[in-house]
């Protein structure tokens, strides 16, 4: 058939029209391939006809043409061609246009001399038409024996169904793959904030020991400072009562000379004493100013980080209670999900371990099948043989009438 395909194309078609390889053509025909040979094969009988949506206009073309056998003319055996089995349906197809076109063309080529070779002619004619339709009925019925549509309807939609069980399976799992990953992240996140309070808790202790360091800074300029006043006073006592004089304000005593001794305290050294006191309280003034400023600075410093540690322990305290039910939520979710999905997971197990089972029911089944169909496919292969036959019969019974 084939073959004789080939040749008729070969022959009538334009020659720029692309001839079909046997082997491309049994493997898998293109929809654009079988298109334009329907294209030109349909043409040459209905003038009009143009391809546009193959599996539409392709039986409405035959059927107004009269095939016989248009009810096996479906979607799939125009679209999807994709195994041999389904290229020799096609090929039927285009033998049985082909045929056609080769009579509606050569009947008509030369009037018979009279009307009896006429009616000869016509009769075998009609004879070879009869084993030409004879021969697709007998197609017909081997392809609807080997390609039950039901039950291949059947085992896609079956298979649809699992598949889109599978995706579902598929996404619940990302979904609480998604969720631990979420609870990993904030359980880390908890780790890093303790990490960070204990850090906060070291710092913290640190400005402690700096405080009491600097109290007890404050404690020792205290005892300076009242050590210092006391020696103040003292030298006040001294200079108010001008009773105690001693070699350390620089007077030497001299009983016989009394009133010497006293001159020299009024002019020299009483006026020294009073320089060293004034300089001395300077001192302590400005002593007691950068205590004071000291003072100041560490007691605005300690209150500062009394201040700062009070507002970090709050907010610390209110994070991690915001991020312990954070990731107590997250686990309930997680483990409410663990537990939904095992039972989603059982369901489908059980679910595919059904369909299994039904398959392993339809291999069997198969395996019970495979003389029988082998037998089909004998029958297949005498039957196209026999279309052969048909077809050369015809070509020589033409060739013989006009001659």
């Amino acid at each position: 058939m084939f073959d004789t395909l080939v040749e008729y194309l070969a022959s009538h078609a334009p020659p720029q029209f692309p001839i079909p390889d046997a082997k491309k053509f049994f493997s898998s025909v293109s929809t654009t391939e079988s298109s334009r040979i329907f294209e030109f094969l349909i043409s040459r009988m209905l003038p009009d006809f143009k391809v546009t949506k193959l599996e539409k206009d392709v039986p409405e073309a035959l059927a107004l043409l009269e095939y016989p056998y248009i009810r096996s003319v479906t979607k799939s055996a125009l679209v999807s061609v994709t195994t041999r089995q389904a290229a020799v349906n096609l090929l039927v197809l285009f033998n049985w246009l082909v045929t056609r076109l080769t009579t509606m063309e050569r009947s008509p080529l030369e009037e018979s001399e009279d009307d009896e070779a006429v009616d000869v002619n016509l009769e075998i004619l009609k004879n070879i038409l009869k084993d030409l339709d004879n021969c697709g009925q007998l197609n017909h019925k081997l392809f609807q024996r080997l390609h039950p549509r039901e039950d291949i309807e059947e085992k896609e939609r079956e298979l649809y169904e699992t598949q889109a069980e599978l995706n579902k399976l598929v996404i619940d799992i990302e979904a609480v793959e998604e969720k631990q990953s979420e609870a990993k992240i904030l359980e880390e996140n908890i780790t890093k904030i303790n990490e960070y309070n204990q850090q906060m808790d070291k710092y913290i202790e640190t400005k402690l020991e700096e405080e009491c360091k600097a109290k007890q800074d404050l404690d020792a300029l205290e005892i300076e400072l009242d050590g210092a006043r006391k020696k103040n006073d003292q030298l006040r006592d001294q200079i108010e009562t001008k009773m105690m004089i001693s070699p350390e304000l620089g007077v030497k005593f001299e009983p016989e000379n009394p009133s010497a001794c006293l001159i020299k305290l009024q002019n020299d050294t009483i006026p020294n004493l009073k320089k060293a006191i004034a300089k001395h309280e300077r001192e302590m003034a400005e002593r007691r100013i950068r205590y004071d400023e000291k003072v100041a600075l560490l007691r605005a410093n300690i209150e500062e980080e009394q201040r700062k540690r009070t507002a970090f322990r709050i907010r610390h305290q209110d994070f991690v209670a915001v991020m312990t039910n954070q990731i107590d939520s997250a686990k309930s979710q997680v483990e409410r999900a663990n537990v939904e999905n095992e039972a989603i997971m059982n369901k489908n197990l059980d679910h595919l371990e059904l369909v299994l089972n039904k398959n392993v029911q339809r291999v069997e089944t198969v395996v019970k099948d495979a003389d029988r169909e082998a037998r089909l496919w004998e029958e297949a292969a005498s039957i196209s043989e026999h279309n052969n036959m048909v077809a050369q019969k015809a070509q020589e019974m033409f060739k013989h009438l006009f001659q």
